[in-house]
């Protein structure tokens, strides 16, 4: 059966990405000069995940990338070489070309990039350098080194050895996602691999329960490959298995063959071979009888192989479990047992069963362990059972051991099969399971667990979540035009689902919450590649990274943060000359902070260095033409930070690779204010400077002031509101462009019509006693005149742009109680919308106060 593995490629395409940002922030902790083997252990680990993952569906090219790498990380982890700070560079580096390897096969590439293939020859060249003790990166640190005498087991002289290798699994290894066969795979990747599958603890068909394993093994392997290859194949089982390797003495092997060879050619004359083909009845379990005891009365007989015919399986859905649908194929070797005697084992199920008895020639028997099945793993294209039946490949000389190759056990394997098919795929094809720090059983009890769910089902449930809240709107306005007895019981009701509403929103939108750390993990590593770029040593420190975020929101702050701390490090951050002579520590440092505050996240990225001159900026800005020299005196200082946000405006002297040209703080706070958050600055001569963002915890549900202007209902962030007031006259004058400005206090307030901004008809156009609603856009304070101010609620944002087309001075659009739709009003699109005539109140606001 042909299981299209399509379906799994993104869970492995997820965790591959999760197992190299644990091998990231694992080589950014790592210290060449005192190493520590958990590190590596957990880097060796990432690496070996992904490695068996690729292999498993095909991926050859980063398998055989990542194989290379884990040979160098298994030379660190047995102590046979140390780490200098260019291979630390060269792994990382290597991490970053598998992220291209694997979103270029995500994309339907082959996965092959051209920096993939100079970093193999620069491995090749590192483990040759290792192999021949030549240069630094040989050497080993004390606490490191192993002893003077090493086991010769764990080198490899490059001529092939045999290793005896006896594995006895923990019956429930299946159910940690471990899978022996992926190991004989690995293994016969190594070399010719034999496998013989020991049947003293097998149970009958009855008994057997589908997700145990009932199996142990001896293998034989040949193979080129040291101690320690083979020691990392079984590296995920070692604490759920019994497990022994041993070198064997080929050459005492070979002699005693020789001997054994003599021996059975004088008794050739007297064993016998049988073929025989045995297809029970569906209804031979009902009768007692069970195959599987059969097969262990035949191997008192001889030497037993068997395979398995799943012609007849149905689909898992369609089976009985008190029905058999196998048949079976057996050759009894070395045998001396007649014709009669295999009949009498048969003897109890001949009207149960199908059974064809065949005498059978052999030029040479087979040598084989007694109660033991022997099995050779084949080739994937040479085994003639179905693909449900996993088996290890081998090379092709394996082929020419045997006269007959015999698929991995099949006589019990089709139990497992049979579980696959119900599981919708095979072990062959599951992926690889990212391993967790308790690699010996389950999720203890106490523990978190989690699972994947896909984002499009997330926005399902919140989208279901907000036509809920929609419908309490709509019943809340029901309830208050009813004028019944029971009103007031209805009030009650309403109330309780009002709450009932917003604690099941809060708990929906968790699902949607992530660690602010998922933007943060970046970090560490382009730090540390700035301050190598730039000759500067900085220490980065973050905190809160626990602090949950919409995931919607993450993804978009990331960029923004990028540039916000590239900036610290390259116009922030000093040299350490220039700190040394400033009296600071040489070692600059940079801080990242997460934490919540009134319903919003805000994040501060704060560092140590010359911070910002007011004076220099003001004149740069002079120079600009964005200040005249008379405007540029009345300049506060906390203006002059806000200039940093002006579109091409740089600090920067000298235009280098990382910044300098002005692109870059204008379209950060543009960003940010898309995401109705504000960013603020903050910074003092000789010791640093302080950027603050803050953003709401979601995009999906805003929390507003319903306003009416004519006959239309707009909706205003409450988080833009500084406070509403009624005008009076005396206190508002019109100035150049017949524009008006409030006088609030000591300030003077721009005046902006909303029914001019979307040319509807207010109810009155004299500005004596109208509401005028104050809100704070891109730090300056505007007035916005409505007809009335309505409830204050929360509404579910709708996306105009999604569903209609974009619409300046509007984020987004919301349905009402009464079934009408209310638009969500973008504070600073409305101010842009409002055209020249804000433009020219804002060059000649100071002429005015000066009056």
């Amino acid at each position: 059966m042909a299981i299209d593995l399509s379906q799994f490629h993104q869970v492995f395409f997820e965790e591959s990405f999760e197992g190299l940002d644990v091998m990231e922030s694992a080589l950014m902790a790592l210290d060449p000069d005192n190493i520590d083997s958990e590190i590596v252990n957990s880097i060796f680990r990432s690496a070996h995940s992904i490695k068996g993952g690729s292999a498993t569906f095909g991926f050859s090219n980063v398998a055989s990338f990542t194989h290379i790498l884990e040979t160098l990380l298994d030379l660190v982890r047995e102590g046979k070489r140390g780490l200098s700070v260019s291979d630390v560079n060269l792994l990382l580096t290597s991490v970053d070309c598998m992220r291209e390897m694997l979103s270029q096969l995500q994309g339907g590439d082959d996965g092959v990039t051209e920096q993939s293939k100079t970093l193999t020859v620069k491995f090749s060249e590192l483990l040759n350098e290792g192999a021949s003790g030549d240069g630094a990166e040989g050497d080993v640190s004390a606490d490191n080194a192993e002893p003077d005498v090493v086991d010769s087991e764990d080198e490899s002289t490059g001529e092939v050895v045999r290793w005896s290798i006896q594995f006895a699994p923990e019956k429930g290894i299946l159910k940690t996602g471990n899978d022996p066969f992926r190991i004989f795979r690995e293994l016969s990747d190594l070399g010719e691999l034999k496998c013989e599958a020991c049947l003293d603890t097998l149970v009958g068909i009855s008994s057997m329960d589908s997700e145990l394993c009932y199996l142990s093994w001896s293998l034989t392997l040949d193979t080129a490959e040291p101690r320690s290859v083979i020691d990392s194949i079984f590296e995920w089982v070692i604490d759920e298995s019994d497990l022994t390797i041993e070198l064997v003495d080929t050459s005492a092997q070979q002699e005693v063959e020789g001997i054994d060879g003599i021996d059975e050619q004088a008794n050739d004359t007297q064993l016998s071979a049988w073929n025989i083909v045995f297809i029970p009845h569906e209804n031979v379990l009902l009768t007692g009888n069970d195959p599987v005891k059969m097969f262990r009365y035949l191997q008192d007989l001889g030497t037993l192989s068997v395979s398995v015919d799943l012609a007849s399986l149905p689909s898992f859905s369609g089976m009985n479990p008190e029905s058999c649908y196998l048949a079976w194929e057996l050759q009894l070797q070395q045998c001396t047992a007649s014709e009669a005697d295999i009949h009498e084992v048969f003897e109890w199920v001949r009207d149960e069963a199908d059974i064809e008895i065949r005498a059978i020639s052999l030029e040479k028997p087979p040598v084989a362990a007694s109660k033991s099945l022997q099995v050779q793993a084949a080739n994937d294209k040479a085994s003639t059972a179905p693909s449900m039946t996993e088996q290890p490949p081998v090379k092709e000389s394996a082929e020419k051991t045997t006269d007959k190759a015999v698929a991995a056990p099949d006589n019990v394997a089709c139990l497992d099969s049979a579980r696959d098919q119900r599981d919708g795929f095979t072990k062959q094809e599951k992926p690889a399971k990212v391993a967790s720090p308790a690699r010996s059983g389950g999720v203890a009890a106490g523990e978190n667990s989690s699972i994947r769910v896909g984002i499009d089902k997330v926005d399902n449930l919140i989208n279901m979540v907000g036509e809920l809240v929609i419908t309490q709107s709509m019943l809340g306005q029901l309830g208050n035009d009813f004028d019944l007895d029971k009103l007031p019981k209805l009030i009650e009701g309403l109330s309780q689902l009002e709450q009932n509403t917003r604690e099941l929103q809060e708990s929906v939108m968790r699902i949607r919450m992530l660690p602010i750390s998922f933007a943060f993990s970046r970090f560490p590593r382009m730090v540390r590649d700035l301050s190598q770029a730039l000759n500067k040593t900085v220490h980065l420190e973050m905190s809160g990274e626990n602090t949950e975020l919409d995931k919607t929101v993450m993804e978009k702050i990331g960029d923004p943060l990028v540039h916000i701390v590239r900036n610290a490090v390259d116009h922030g951050i000093e040299t350490p000359d220039i700190r040394a002579e400033a009296g600071k520590n040489e070692t600059g440092t940079v801080i990242l902070n997460a934490y919540h505050q009134s319903g919003n996240v805000v994040i501060e990225v704060i560092d140590d260095g010359k911070g910002l001159n007011a004076r220099t900026l003001i004149e740069k800005a002079v120079e600009k033409g964005l200040f005249t020299e008379a405007e540029a005196e009345s300049v506060t200082e906390e203006q002059a930070f806000d200039l940093i946000f002006q579109p091409g405006f740089s600090t920067a002297s000298v235009v280098s690779d990382i910044s300098g040209r002005g692109v870059g703080m204008d379209v950060v706070k543009r960003n940010i204010q898309a995401l109705n958050g504000v960013v603020e600055l903050k910074s003092e001569l000789g010791k640093g400077s302080k950027v603050t963002i803050r953003l709401p915890l979601t995009l999906a549900i805003l929390d507003g002031q319903l306003v009416r202007v004519g006959t239309s209902t707009y909706i205003f962030p409450l988080v833009s509101i500084v406070e509403s007031i009624q005008c009076k006259r005396e206190f508002v004058n019109s100035v150049a462009g017949g524009c008006d400005v409030f006088k609030l206090r000591d300030d003077y307030v721009p005046i902006i019509r909303l029914a001019d901004v979307f040319h509807v008809k207010a109810d009155n156009r004299d500005i004596d006693n109208t509401l005028m609603v104050v809100v704070e856009s891109e730090g300056e304070k505007v007035g916005i005149v409505v007809d009335e101010l309505l409830a204050q609620q929360q509404v579910v944002i709708k996306s105009l742009e999604r569903n209609y087309r974009r619409v300046e001075g509007v984020s987004g659009a919301t349905i009402l109680g009464d079934g009408t739709v209310a638009l969500i009003l973008d504070m600073p699109g409305i101010v842009e919308l409002a055209g020249d005539s804000y433009r020219e109140i804002e060059n000649d606001r100071n002429s005015f106060v000066a009056q």
